[in-house]
């Protein structure tokens, strides 16, 4: 169990990919569906930048989401197997 939710669900690829699509939106500059993101910084010397994030691919995205849904049914079939047999145990005992 502590094996999928390590490897699975924690260091696989799909599952960094979203960890950084959630510090990206929820702590940086979100990107949107269907447009890019703009965004103008200045610094205090008077350089001033701008930053263009493209728009998600959504195709892409959707299917990373449904890889990582399977892997994450999978965590929670385990689980109650874990559970089932533990409540079975207490039972037997």
């Amino acid at each position: 169990m502590r094996d999928i939710v390590d490897k699975d669900l924690y260091k696989d690829a799909d599952a960094t990919h979203f960890r950084k699509l959630h510090g990206s939106g929820m702590h940086d500059l979100p990107q949107t569906l269907v447009a890019g993101s703009s965004q103008i910084a200045s610094s205090a010397n008077g350089l001033t930048m701008q930053i263009i994030i493209k728009a998600f691919d959504l195709d892409k995205e959707l299917e990373i989401l449904d890889r990582q849904r399977l892997r994450i049914q999978d965590a929670y079939l385990l689980f109650g197997k874990y559970g089932g047999a533990l409540y079975e145990g207490l039972l037997a005992s």
